[in-house]
């Protein structure tokens, strides 16, 4: 296992432990402190896991999507 995803925090973030990258979701519905609605989409392929969460607000997405390394 080298990337988890998960949620519940109200909010997102992403944190490492060693090799181990985790992400934590936002809401759809109730953010929480700095947190925004969205979703995350996550392409799995050869060349590895990359995701990217899109805020409701905002049509173009938080950022580009995210790939190992």
């Amino acid at each position: 296992v080298r990337m988890v995803f998960c949620g519940h925090l109200h909010r997102c973030h992403e944190a490492t432990a060693g090799d181990l990258e985790l992400v934590i979701n936002g809401p759809v519905g109730m953010p929480l402190q700095d947190g925004f609605s969205g979703f995350r989409l996550v392409r799995v392929g050869d060349g590895g896991v990359e995701h990217r969460y899109f805020g409701l607000e905002d049509e173009e997405g938080q950022g580009e999507f995210v790939g190992p390394g």
